[in-house]
């Protein structure tokens, strides 16, 4: 039957598991006439989440359990919550998942895909890296996010640091002009299919400033190949 929500991002399905190694992949879901929900997540580095129009809160660092949200009223209720894992590999061996979503009593459903969605190629800015002024990975603070909310739109974020159009100071993560590719290497074992998106944003192009002091023609020939 699968999880009652809706999940944005670069998730991979494993039976009823969902799982994702991409920081700010998220998942989003409706209640009413409860009073708790409990969550059911595992190798998590962060997560916050959404009630409603309300602040981001932020719960505590775990690796693997039970998360819980309690204390609201019987009314309907919008979730969302964003996700944040360490991401070292290609092969998804450190993958965050989500395994259970339920609530204490009424029902819970999955909301509606918004009718544009958008797919965000970035460094360690989509990352959500220091987002919250801290030396860590917040994607919740991220800029996409933020336009996520407020334009109510499903964002999907690809964001690893370091990662330019030429030049990488990631050492797991090649740049785009290398074979092969950052993108022909983020769309391995993924569900995502990008010819579904609407809109397509890049920021990138900061890791390659900070290794130049001009840009010259192999900067200008990687983002034309791009």
């Amino acid at each position: 039957m699968g999880l009652p929500a809706k999940f944005v991002g670069r998730w991979v399905a494993d039976g009823n598991v969902m799982q994702t190694g991409y920081p700010g992949s998220s998942f989003s879901f409706c209640v009413t006439g409860a009073t708790a929900i409990t969550m059911q997540i595992s190798n998590a580095t962060r997560i916050a989440y959404r009630l409603d129009d309300d602040d981001y809160q932020v719960l505590p660092t775990l690796s693997s359990g039970t998360v819980r949200i309690q204390g609201l009223s019987r009314d309907t209720h919008h979730i969302k919550v964003v996700t944040c894992t360490s991401h070292t590999t290609w092969d998804g061996t450190n993958y965050a998942s989500v395994s259970d979503i339920s609530v204490d009593t009424g029902y819970i459903y999955a909301p509606k895909s918004s009718k544009r969605k958008i797919l965000v190629f970035g460094d360690s800015i989509t990352e959500g890296w220091c987002a919250d002024d801290s030396f860590t990975s917040a994607p919740d603070c991220a800029w996409w996010n933020v336009l996520s909310d407020d334009l109510s739109l499903d964002v999907t974020p690809v964001g690893i640091g370091g990662i330019g159009y030429e030049h990488t100071s990631n050492g797991d993560y090649p740049a785009i002009s290398a074979t092969p590719s950052y993108i022909e290497n983020i769309n391995k074992n993924t569900v995502v299919n990008d010819a579904d998106f609407d809109i397509v944003l890049l920021e990138l192009g900061v890791n390659d400033w900070k290794s130049k002091t001009e840009i010259d023609f192999d900067y200008l020939s990687a983002v034309y190949s791009f």
